[in-house]
């Protein structure tokens, strides 16, 4: 498991203008809260990172991900165009899903979001998707 330091100094790197980078694929890393908190804060700071992956990275609560949707989905330096959920929703999926509506609501960079294989999300979650 990668720790918080670990992440720290990986994602230290975006924070350099001259950072090239534009996708990162953290499918199945461990990232656990404190990771999580890191990664959205380096996107949330840089304006050159389009596609995010962190399929299979489940939580054990909510919280974090409720952070991570405020950093990365609201900012108004962030240019995700791309976001990579599979696998990752188990407690208070339904909530969840209303927090990354409501994020969604104002962003208008994003344009694509994968939430496949995330079985707790019922159809209470899914209809948040239609307002």
């Amino acid at each position: 498991c990668v720790t918080a330091a670990g992440w720290q100094a990986f994602f230290a790197c975006l924070h350099h203008s001259k950072s090239a980078l534009q996708d990162v694929i953290l499918r199945g890393c461990s990232i656990n809260e404190e990771g999580l908190d890191i990664v959205a804060n380096a996107f949330n700071t840089n304006s050159t990172l389009k596609m995010l992956d962190l399929s299979d990275n489940p939580q054990g609560h909510a919280a974090p991900w409720r952070r991570f949707f405020t950093a990365c989905l609201l900012s108004p330096n962030s240019s995700l165009e791309g976001l990579f959920l599979c696998e990752n929703f188990t407690e208070e999926a339904d909530i969840l899903m209303a927090d990354m509506v409501d994020a969604l609501a104002d962003n208008k960079i994003l344009e694509a979001i994968d939430l496949g294989e995330n079985p707790s999300i019922t159809d209470t979650g899914w209809s948040h998707f239609s307002r």
